[in-house]
């Protein structure tokens, strides 16, 4: 019988509280908070704090704090939706404040409602965030990270002037192009099927020319009775 062979158990590196409590490798978090409602009468609305910590290296600032009101965030939405190639979701919709109470504002500053619509906002921006081409628009960073919208902004893609490492658009870039070579495929697709539509077509209408001839041809040599009927026709499609 062979003697037991020693085996010592792999010494592994304890974690420490530091290791297991720090933010992830890559991390993105957006709140809406601090919903303040401001003014009187008709000049009345409401806007909302806009939190960001993240160490994503497109982002300039790590951490930022601004205030937006419901129109900043269609704003953003319709300049994605003209600018980027993603598919862009839709914002709260405004037919929330039918379900309130009638009145003149619609109830749009009550507070049931003003919870609800913050909810969707941070619901929203998230996704958008979220998405690595969005991430690369510049109406993105300025509605997180600007303390005022300069709605006259020139339109640019972050990798596309270098403001960031090439590294960090790789991703984006491979979507981007994957998008395209579909769109591609489906227009050739669709030449392909419009060709042969038209081929068809010429070859159809040559038939139909040569049956005219003949027609034609025949009404000559016919009587005189099919001629003058032919007339009478003519001046009736007139």
């Amino acid at each position: 019988m062979s003697a037991p062979v020693a085996t010592q158990r792999l010494q592994t590196k304890r974690q420490t509280l530091d290791e297991a409590y720090a933010p992830p490798a890559n991390f993105l978090e957006i709140e809406v908070v601090n919903p303040i409602t401001h003014g009187v009468g008709k000049m009345r609305y409401t806007d909302y704090e806009i939190r960001m910590r993240s160490n994503l290296p497109v982002f300039k600032l790590k951490e930022s704090s601004v205030r937006r009101r419901y129109s900043d965030f269609e704003w953003l939405r319709g300049e994605l939706e003209r600018d980027s190639k993603i598919v862009v979701p839709p914002l709260p919709g405004k037919s929330l404040k039918r379900q309130l109470p009638f009145r003149n504002d619609d109830g749009i500053f009550e507070e049931e409602f003003i919870e609800r619509r913050k909810k969707a906002l941070e619901q929203f921006i998230n996704k958008v965030a979220g998405h690595p081409l969005a991430q690369n628009e510049r109406s993105l960073h300025i509605f997180l990270q600007e303390p005022t919208i300069d709605k006259n902004y020139v339109p640019d893609n972050l990798c596309s002037v270098d403001k960031v490492k090439p590294e960090i658009c790789h991703y984006s870039t491979v979507v981007s192009k994957d998008k395209e070579e579909k769109r591609g495929s489906k227009g050739s697709r669709k030449k392909n099927i419009d060709r042969d539509i038209e081929s068809h077509g010429s070859g159809s209408s040559g038939i139909g020319n040569e049956d005219r001839k003949r027609h034609r041809h025949g009404h000559r040599h016919g009587d005189s009775d099919s001629a003058n009927g032919g007339k009478d026709a003519v001046s009736d499609m007139r």
